[in-house]
């Protein structure tokens, strides 16, 4: 999954939490500093001067909380968003809408609420097509992003 490679990437780095961008020291907090909502704001700004700044950063990635059900165009959005990878495509794949179309077809057969010959039915072999190339150019390209993200470290802060 490119998206656990990411957590694995970051973490065998052993990068410091000043050096990782603000996306990543978000959810190394939310992971490891859970109760920081029961803590004053004086020993958080202790915590993190004193303990968290230096702290190396691991993060794990948790496939049955960050993943639950099928991924679509705006599940990966959410993930660039968090994790600081783009989820810039071209145009002409509308922004992967299409493969929420797909997400919901292969629910409705997974969950037995469709049959195979309705849910092809409506759909012309130009119209099947048309997904599938979006589809895969729309997840093509998001792979892309991310394989850039890791090979530039694009996770880290820019050096001044």
């Amino acid at each position: 999954l490119p998206i656990s490679e990411i957590f694995e990437k970051i973490s065998e780095k052993e990068l410091e939490y000043s050096m990782v961008k603000d996306e990543i020291k978000k959810i190394w907090i939310s992971s490891n500093y859970k109760n920081f909502k029961d803590i004053g704001i004086d020993k958080i700004f202790d915590a993190i001067t004193v303990y968290i700044f230096a702290d190396i950063i691991n993060i794990q990635f948790e496939e049955k909380s960050d993943l639950s059900g099928a991924v679509d165009g705006q599940k990966i959005r959410e993930f660039a968003t968090k994790l600081g990878f783009s989820s810039t495509v071209h145009y002409s794949l509308k922004e992967g809408r299409k493969l929420h179309q797909v997400k919901v077809q292969r629910n409705k057969l997974a969950h037995g609420n469709i049959s195979f010959a309705k849910c092809g039915r409506d759909y012309t072999i130009e119209e099947l097509n048309l997904t599938k190339t979006q589809v895969i150019g729309y997840l093509r390209r998001i792979l892309t992003n991310i394989k850039v993200y890791l090979e530039n470290e694009n996770f880290k802060v820019i050096d001044l």
